[in-house]
C-alpha cells in the first residue's frame, strides 16, 4: 500500500567535479532524509532501503513506488566547487509520475547549512503534512554555523554509516566528529553521532572503560546543547543498552528518540532487540 504522505529519498547524483566530494550529496541526502523522519505525519523510508536505488533515476518511478512501497520520491544531484553548493531536486508522485516540486539551490557552502530544513518544511507543505511547533523547531534548527565543521561531519557520517563498518572505519569516523567538535564545540548533533560511533565501538569491537566513558560523555554533552536532540537520546540508549544492560531506561531514551523522529529505522531496531531479549515477542515483531 501507498500511503499518500509516504516518501523515498533516493541516494543524490554527485556532479562536483572532484569525485572526492561524493560523500557531500550522501551527506545532503542524508540530512534531508533524517530531517522528514522527524515530521510524524510522514512516512520515511530508511536510508538503507534507498541505497539500492543509487543511480536509478533512469528507472521507471512507479516500478521504484511499488518496491518501496511508497507515494512518492525525491530524487537530487549536487554539485560542490570551492565555495559554492549547487542542490537540484525534484519530488516525484510515483502513481502517476507527476513532478510535484522542482527546485534549485545556489548558495555559498555557510548559507546552505539551514538547506534541509528549508527543503523538508516544503515538501511537507507540499505532501499536506502539519508540523507541530516542536517538529518545525527541530527542522528549522541549523546544525552547526561553522561550514568547516560541517563538512567533517558530513564526512565521518559516510564512513560510520556503512553498512560493513570497521573498526578502523570508526576510528576514522570518531577521528573526523572530533575535528567537527573541535571547530565548534556546540556541535550538538556531531556530538550526539561520536557518541554512538563511541558505543558502536565498544559493542561490537573493544568493550573499554575508555570508549565506555567517551560514548556517555558525549551523548551527555549533546544532550546539554540541545534536550530534544533524536540522535542524543539515541546514544545515550545505545550507552545504558550496551554498557549497562538497563534494557527498561535503554528503552526510555530510545522511545523519546522515537517520538523525536517517528521514521528513525535505528531506533525501532533497537527497541525491538531490547523486546526480543525481555521475552515481549509480539512487540519485538512490530518494532522490527
Amino acid at each position: 500500500m501507498q500511503e499518500e504522505k509516504s516518501i523515498a529519498v533516493l541516494p543524490f547524483e554527485n556532479f562536483s567535479p572532484e569525485k572526492d566530494n561524493a560523500f557531500f550529496a550522501d551527506g545532503i541526502q542524508d540530512d534531508i532524509l533524517t530531517s522528514l523522519a522527524k515530521i510524524k505525519e510522514l512516512r520515511v523510508i530508511s536510508r538503507s532501503s534507498v541505497m539500492a536505488f543509487r543511480g536509478a533515476a533512469a528507472q521507471n518511478v512507479r516500478q521504484i513506488g511499488r518496491q518501496l512501497g511508497v507515494a512518492n520520491i525525491l530524487e537530487g544531484s549536487v554539485r560542490k566547487e570551492g565555495d559554492r553548493v549547487v542542490v537540484n531536486v525534484q519530488l516525484i508522485d510515483t502513481r502517476n509520475s507527476r513532478q510535484i516540486l522542482a527546485t534549485r539551490y545556489d548558495r555559498t557552502l555557510v548559507d546552505s547549512l539551514g538547506l534541509q530544513g528549508e527543503l523538508a518544511n516544503e515538501i511537507a507543505d507540499r505532501l499536506r503534512a502539519r508540523l507541530s511547533e516542536d517538529e518545525k523547531g527541530q527542522t528549522n534548527t541549523q546544525p552547526t554555523q561553522n561550514a568547516d565543521a560541517y563538512v567533517f561531519y558530513l564526512r565521518a557520517n559516510q564512513i560510520s554509516k556503512n553498512p560493513d563498518t570497521l573498526l578502523g572505519d570508526y576510528k576514522t569516523a570518531e577521528q573526523l566528529y572530533t575535528q567537527a567538535i573541535e571547530l565548534d564545540p556546540d556541535f550538538a548533533l556531531a556530538h550526539a553521532r561520536l557518541a554512538s560511533v563511541c558505543a558502536e565501538v565498544f559493542r561490537y569491537y573493544e568493550p573499554t572503560e575508555s570508549w565506555r566513558t567517551k560514548a556517555r560523555a558525549e551523548a551527555e554533552t549533546a544532550l546539554r546543547l540541545q534536550p530534544n536532540l533524536a540522535e542524543a537520546h539515541f546514544a545515550l540508549g545505545q550507552c545504558i543498552y550496551w554498557m549497562d544492560e538497563d534494557y527498561d531506561r535503554a528503552l526510555e531514551q530510545f522511545e523519546i528518540a522515537a517520538r523525536l523522529s517517528p521514521s528513525n529505522a535505528d531506533t525501532r531496531r533497537l527497541i525491538a532487540a531490547i523486546e526480543r531479549r525481555q521475552g515481549k515477542w509480539q512487540q519485538a515483531l512490530q518494532a522490527y
